[in-house]
């Protein structure tokens, strides 16, 4: 496909736009702006809430439609209204939060519009200033399951978060699907909730094809969304599954300005 038919650029943000200090290269800055300015929206698909995202969105100038929670919520910032496409059952999170709290890892609730945790250690420290989030401690979180949750995200070390995903497959099953968007997160979500779903949302609300939309990405979670998209693309850092997914590897990593890399060959 010719660079004037492509319509809509989706960018993960974390290991894709984002180096790891978490900062957007100049260079893919100016690269969003010049395929902006050639006509093609872009939008940004990514695990985190929306108070984590909003430096970005006014940094880059994102008025598309983004997809939040890995796929559960749809953020509109031109209206201000949001969609959201899955929440998991209340019984399935007090019972994973209940199991989770005799295990080795950290456990977080999204509930409504807060993220609550049961006590702030380290690692929950760790991660607030990473996303630039505040929390709120309840103490039990199994217990503080009042309405059906938009993610639950478990904190750990790799071996010990592969374990509870096969442990926890059997009862997750059919109620909702867990996704890795790092190493040392697992994340549960609603069954028919991913990228790839949330991707097509809105490219129907900007009248793009799917045959018009490259996205971009580099960890599982991504995968779907490259498999929906005309073209998925992999940064050159990227998870083995987000490779095998993808029809194009970049030669760049997210640190070296990657998302230049796709505007240069293929938006210009």
């Amino acid at each position: 496909m010719e660079a004037h038919r492509w319509k809509l650029l989706a960018l993960d943000l974390d290991g894709t736009l984002l180096r790891d200090d978490l900062s957007v290269d100049p260079r893919d800055r100016a690269a969003v702006e010049r395929a902006r300015a050639g006509g093609v929206e872009v939008t940004l698909l990514t695990g985190r809430m929306l108070p984590s995202v909003w430096p970005y969105l006014a940094e880059l100038q994102i008025t598309a439609p983004v997809v939040l929670y890995n796929g559960a919520l749809i953020h509109d910032p031109r209206l201000g209204h949001q969609t959201v496409l899955g929440r998991i059952s209340a019984r399935l999170a007090s019972q994973l939060l209940g199991l989770a709290r005799s295990r080795r890892v950290e456990a977080q609730l999204y509930l409504g519009s807060e993220l609550l945790i049961a006590e702030e250690t380290p690692a929950q420290r760790d991660f607030l200033d990473k996303e630039r989030l505040v929390a709120r401690e309840v103490g039990d979180l199994a217990a503080a399951v009042s309405d059906e949750p938009i993610k639950l995200l478990f904190i750990g070390e790799p071996d010990v978060l592969d374990d509870l995903e096969r442990r926890w497959g059997p009862l997750v099953a059919g109620e909702g699907r867990f996704v890795r968007s790092q190493a040392t997160y697992l994340e549960c979500l609603a069954p028919n909730v991913d990228k790839g779903v949330a991707l097509k949302v809105v490219a129907g609300s900007l009248q793009a094809p799917m045959e018009a939309v490259i996205a971009v990405g580099d960890q599982p979670n991504d995968v779907e969304m490259l498999s929906v998209a005309g073209m998925g693309v992999a940064v050159a850092s990227a998870h083995e599954a987000c490779l095998e997914a993808a029809d194009v590897v970049l030669v760049r990593t997210n640190n070296e300005a990657a998302v230049e890399e796709v505007v240069e060959r293929f938006l210009q």
